[in-house]
């Protein structure tokens, strides 16, 4: 029987549904109704219980900046599971420098060792490489694990076979464009190792939006509707989502099988509208609740980032996985050769900074 590990939550990215004061307003709504939901569900089962991922903590610093009241609320829900906070301040590619990313880390971190929270997960959707430092700094800071979602737009399939394409664009594909025997991509595990060795465990996921895509949550597209007004918009019911997924999912599963992947478990991620910055919803319980009680061979269950990490840990020998010391470059960074003047006075910035510390370092000493 094959498990199917399903992580909801928002994809920060803030400018592209919304103005940057518009999507900070939104956030705020979306994590009172994450609350509520979590309240909700508290009693049900395991496998139908309410779970958010926040994918970034940008959105947990905003929303107990503002909502101050809700902190011993959204402690709760984290300690019990329901709520995970991820390591990632926001989603930086390559052009930030690796001490500016060491101290976005250190945010989530403070926060964590101060409530006495667990952090054991960074997560990044939608980008496509990452300074290669950040293997050593969650060595050093004990975060294990790594989950990435990169968007091959533009791109290609890290690891993948030549001409690979995400799953969604093969089917369906409505103009026609790709081959409808093109590869699709096959997430992996690896360990991915520093410069000066520290190691993650990387699973290289899908994309961040494939649950929606197989109908497991919001199915409308609002890709080019930049109304706020989500929920409201789309009137589809946990009923219709399911018969969506009764089609969609098996065949996910099968393309999947012919990549060559065999767990017994699969991992997949999506929001609870199909947009990023998208507020969460609840009707993916009860499709899991209908799937559950009418399919014995693949069972599907809410779950946190970590909750992955460990099932597949379990799954898995680790010490065999291949071990990958290379830089990850981002190919995908639009728009860096047409700032070259701002990249140039951020690079500037960079070295100054850097030669003030080292000042700063050499006094102390």
């Amino acid at each position: 029987m094959k498990t199917i590990y399903i992580l909801q939550f928002a994809h920060t990215d803030i400018g592209f549904t919304h103005p940057q004061d518009q999507i900070r307003d939104l956030y705020l709504d979306h994590y009172d109704r994450v609350l509520r939901l979590c309240r909700e569900s508290a009693d049900a089962p395991q496998q139908r219980r309410f779970k958010w991922v926040c994918e970034t903590f940008w959105q947990v610093d905003h929303y107990l900046t503002q909502r101050p009241q809700q902190l011993e609320e959204f402690l709760h829900y984290v300690r019990r599971g329901q709520i995970e906070i991820t390591a990632g301040y926001l989603h930086f590619s390559d052009t930030i420098d690796a001490a500016a990313y060491r101290r976005s880390l250190l945010k989530a971190k403070t926060f964590c060792d101060r409530h006495g929270l667990p952090l054991k997960t960074l997560l990044h959707s939608d980008v496509n490489g990452w300074p290669w430092s950040i293997a050593d700094d969650l060595a050093e800071l004990n975060i294990p694990n790594f989950i990435s979602h990169v968007h091959i737009d533009s791109a290609t399939d890290p690891l993948g076979v030549r001409g690979s394409q995400h799953w969604f664009w093969r089917n369906p594909d409505p103009q026609g464009l790709i081959k409808s025997d093109a590869p699709i991509r096959r997430p992996q595990a690896f360990w991915w190792q520093g410069p000066a060795g520290g190691r993650v465990l990387h699973w290289l996921a899908e994309h961040y939006m494939l649950g929606n895509f197989v109908g497991l949550m919001g199915v409308r597209d609002f890709n080019a509707d930049k109304t706020r007004y989500f929920i409201e918009n789309d009137r589809m019911s946990a009923d219709e989502l399911y018969e969506v997924a009764k089609v969609k999912l098996p065949l996910y599963l099968a393309d999947l099988a012919r990549t060559g992947y065999d767990l017994d478990i699969v991992h997949i991620s999506g929001s609870g509208y199909f947009v990023d910055n998208a507020p969460p919803d609840d009707r993916w319980l009860k499709v899991i609740q209908r799937w559950n009680a009418e399919h014995d061979d693949v069972q599907l269950r809410t779950a946190t980032a970590t909750e992955w990490c460990d099932a597949l840990r379990e799954a898995v020998d680790t010490t065999k996985l291949p071990v990958r010391q290379n830089a990850w470059p981002d190919h995908w960074a639009h728009g860096a050769a047409s700032a070259a003047r701002s990249m140039s006075l951020a690079r500037a910035s960079q070295r100054s900074r850097a030669a003030v510390e080292a000042l700063v370092d050499q006094s102390d000493n």
